[in-house]
């Protein structure tokens, strides 16, 4: 699917493309915690390097669902301090 969006974004379809990544961070999603995050990073780093505008949400616990980063947040290495 990245092929396709990026391939789409690179030919000049839609500059506008703005991704939004919704994490689960449910009970059940507890044990694999770390390697979500992992990935999560990875993800990032692959947008930011593309330059796509993107923002990260929290979603499935319904007391700790919040937008953990914006369009706007620039994603660097400050980033998570």
């Amino acid at each position: 699917m990245v092929k396709e969006v990026h391939g789409a974004c690179s030919s000049g379809a839609s500059k506008d493309l703005e991704l939004v990544i919704a994490v689960d961070n449910s009970g059940s999603m507890a044990r694999i915690r770390s390697y979500v995050l992992e990935a999560l990073v990875v993800v990032m780093q692959v947008l930011r390097r593309l330059e796509y505008r993107f923002a990260v949400a929290a979603v499935g616990d319904a007391k700790n669902c919040r937008v953990l980063k914006n369009f706007e947040d620039p994603f660097d290495a400050g980033f998570g301090d």
